[in-house]
């Protein structure tokens, strides 16, 4: 195995374009000092809106993000660029001076690949470009066009970011625009299930989220952290013989109204399964055959 980041960069028989998008000189001169690597090139951005026009530009294999810029919020430029198509499959590593854990959750809901916190060491830096490479190098074997993983607490407002998020995401997609308002609504659905049944409303208990596309369809991942449910007895509006059974279950467990979410995703969505319980749940929409989905799957 590879020991240095000089020798992970020529066993990828290539050299690394390194941006990094940071107004403190200091950080980028540290930047500069580590990455000094035979082969490896780095731009600096100065700013949220140049970093992001130089990433359209020429799509570097690495972005190295601060989350304190002047211009703009490193977490909102992070989410432009998971949400440009020219941008989208760019691994980013963002970097903070706060250890917080709801600013690093945020960083997530946009889709950051690696946390690093300042002041961070030189191992810590290359650990963390090797995992963000190793990201991008799987996306390119396994087929897949865009891959965002989030995280989020089972707050509701959190949820609704990433919702209209996940739609940005799709619109990178061959998907219509039906398909999308279709599957937004049943990762609402699924989404609020993972908060309100799964994690019980405890806002310190996370949900994942992965967006995945590839060349024949769009896979959208909830996982919460409750305990999962058995899935051939069912006391709520999945049970499709008795879709009203759940109420008062529901209201036993102080939950909100309604609570069809299972059947509705159902019949929204390609496919609905279920993995660990019933913590896992996939949400499937498959490309239709149009002129559209026949050049997403040009290389």
């Amino acid at each position: 195995m590879p020991d240095t980041l000089a020798d992970r960069i020529e066993t990828r028989e290539r050299s690394v374009n390194l941006l990094v998008i940071d107004h403190d000189l200091r950080h980028v001169t540290n930047v500069l000092r580590m990455n000094r690597s035979p082969g490896a090139r780095t731009t600096v951005g100065r700013s949220g809106s140049a970093g992001l026009e130089w990433a359209r530009q020429h799509q570097p294999d690495l972005i190295v993000l601060s989350m304190e810029l002047y211009d703009i919020n490193g977490f909102d430029l992070c989410r432009l660029l998971r949400a440009d198509s020219r941008t989208a499959a760019i691994p980013i590593i963002m970097v903070t001076s706060l250890d917080d854990t709801d600013v690093r959750h945020r960083g997530m809901r946009v889709g950051a690949n690696v946390h690093l916190m300042r002041p961070y060491t030189l191992a810590e830096f290359e650990d963390a470009v090797e995992r963000a490479l190793s990201w991008a190098h799987r996306l390119s074997v396994e087929g897949l066009r865009i891959e965002v993983e989030l995280e989020l607490e089972s707050r509701t407002e959190y949820l609704l970011e990433v919702n209209d998020f996940l739609v940005e995401l799709c619109q990178q997609t061959p998907l219509s625009r039906d398909q999308v308002m279709r599957l937004r609504q049943a990762f609402l659905e699924i989404g609020l299930n993972a908060i309100e049944w799964g994690n019980r409303s405890r806002v310190e208990a996370a949900v994942r989220v992965a967006f995945r596309a590839f060349g024949d369809r769009v896979e959208v991942e909830v996982i919460d952290q409750g305990a999962g449910f058995d899935l051939n007895n069912l006391p709520h509006a999945a049970n499709r013989d008795d879709p009203l059974q759940h109420l008062d279950v529901r209201e036993q467990l102080g939950l909100r109204e309604g609570g069809f979410g299972l059947l509705i995703a159902r019949g929204l969505v390609d496919e609905l399964s279920y993995e660990e319980g019933g913590s896992h749940a996939r949400l499937v929409m498959r490309l239709r055959s149009t002129p559209a989905a026949a050049q997403w799957l040009v290389p």
